[in-house]
């Protein structure tokens, strides 16, 4: 059976990129890609049709087509006050300079709700302002998406249901295990990783049903996400 624009397929996505000096490999097994309903670009949608269990396709360079753009104006400054501390209570969280923050964290910033689990990331702290980066974290980087069909089948019938942009749904924590130019080396008390993900890890399980599992290597990241759906 080859895929087509009413089928239900297993898909293995592997996105590989580089930054700095470590390769980083995430990969995620959507066990239910719904092509009636569900979200793909153009340019990936059309490399699926057509394709069968056992069919591999690997696109080079895609990231500058699945995130959006780095933009200067998204990063900018806000007042002190703006950063909800008691975001995670009973723990305190502090603005820490280099760290990835869930955007939910932020109070009185014009289409940003408690709910948001999209990474920002502060890149400055004065006595009065924070300055927060909403670039994607991607967004500075490239890498290679491989799609590995495990399976395509017939749809049971029913058409409606919830609508899935595959891209933003695989795309949403990437890149927060970098560092950056000018931001402090990691250590027990500074990292830029630990307390902000496991803050967005929980939120992405509790909403999105995303079952992670962290594997990391000396120079190299991977992590395995499976999508139920």
């Amino acid at each position: 059976m080859i895929i087509h624009d009413k089928s239900v397929t297993s898909i293995e996505f592997s996105l590989c990129w580089q930054s700095s000096d470590i390769l980083h490999t995430d990969c995620f097994f959507a066990e239910k890609v719904n092509f009636y309903r569900d979200i793909f670009p153009r340019r990936i949608n059309d490399l699926l049709m057509g394709k069968s269990k056992g069919d591999t396709i690997e696109i080079p360079n895609i990231v500058k087509d699945i995130v959006s753009p780095y933009a200067q104006d998204s990063e900018f400054s806000i007042e002190q006050k703006q950063f909800d501390r008691l975001y995670s209570a009973p723990v305190q969280t502090e603005p820490r300079f280099g760290r990835f923050y869930p955007k939910g964290l932020l109070k009185a910033i014009p289409g940003i709700f408690q709910g948001n689990v999209e990474p920002f990331r502060c890149t400055g702290i004065s006595d009065t302002t924070i300055t927060v980066d909403f670039n994607h974290p991607l967004s500075p980087w490239n890498g290679n998406l491989t799609m590995d069909i495990k399976d395509v089948r017939r749809n049971s019938g029913i058409l409606g249901g919830s609508c899935t942009d595959w891209m933003e749904m695989i795309t949403q924590a990437l890149g927060c295990r970098h560092d950056a130019g000018g931001f402090p080396q990691i250590s027990s008390q500074m990292n830029p990783l630990v307390e902000p993900m496991k803050i967005m890890m929980q939120a992405f399980i509790k909403n999105l049903a995303l079952l992670p599992i962290l594997m990391i290597k000396p120079y190299q990241s991977s992590v395995i996400y499976m999508v139920k759906h």
